[in-house]
């Protein structure tokens, strides 16, 4: 390999690693360790999204978290891609939030539906928790992964607006679909149907806090991976690894 060629490496080995720094302290660490560490930071197109781990989550309010973002972007003054909750970024200047190229969101029904609209079409990934209201369509042509986690007693109109997106035309490049669930696994299945015929090279997972029976297994198994786990357990974490695995390899 050419000095050219390992050095491009190592900077996309580091920009890798960046995405996965927890909190700002480790950054500052990172950034000392040499001027190459610094680069490869500044250069990444998308921004970490440091606020929404369970870190800062548990030792800031919303307020403050709201001040870290904003904290976290001037840092990362490259990003074209921008991820975050979309609660937090509809109450910016609609200007500030336009002027990114692509989006990368968590969206749990809060927040304004005329903005959520108009970024629509440079949506690459979405996350979907059902405690809100839903107003996407599939009018997402870059839409690449798709995850919605539906709460204990789902409104049946949400499921039927997510079924009636996940199965248009619109979504032309869709990869992953997940469904997270806590009960009435049996429900979700038109849904999972449905992207499956939309979308036959989109890889679908239904990942069920709680029990599966054999019948309902044995029918989603045409059209979708099934995993479960215990209903404590967090939407983040090991299972969500593996079923993130187990995808891959389909």
């Amino acid at each position: 390999m050419s000095k050219h060629g390992k050095s491009r490496l190592e900077l996309f080995y580091m920009m890798s690693v960046g995405m996965y720094i927890p909190d700002f302290d480790t950054m500052k660490l990172f950034c000392a360790v040499s001027k190459s560490c610094k680069d490869a930071l500044h250069a990444l197109k998308i921004n970490p999204n440091m606020e929404d781990t369970i870190h800062y989550r548990s030792i800031m309010t919303i307020k403050e978290r709201q001040e870290f973002f904003k904290k976290e972007l001037a840092f990362f003054e490259k990003t074209e891609t921008l991820c975050g909750p979309f609660s937090m970024i509809s109450k910016w200047p609609e200007a500030d939030v336009l002027k990114y190229q692509l989006f990368s969101l968590y969206f749990d029904g809060a927040g304004s539906f005329e903005l959520f609209s108009k970024i629509q079409p440079r949506i690459t990934s979405l996350e979907y928790v059902s405690n809100g209201m839903f107003e996407g369509t599939d009018e997402m042509p870059l839409l690449k992964k798709f995850k919605a986690v539906f709460l204990p007693s789902p409104q049946d109109h949400t499921i039927a607006k997510i079924q009636k997106m996940v199965s248009g035309k619109g979504l032309k490049n869709l990869e992953s679909f997940v469904v997270v669930c806590y009960d009435s696994v049996s429900k979700f299945f038109p849904l999972v149907k449905d992207c499956a015929t939309a979308h036959p090279e989109c890889k679908i997972g239904v990942l069920v806090k709680g029990s599966v029976g054999e019948a309902d297994y044995m029918k989603f198994q045409p059209y979708a991976y099934v995993l479960t786990t215990s209903p404590e357990a967090m939407f983040y974490g090991v299972i969500e690894k593996e079923l993130r695995v187990v995808l891959s390899k389909k």
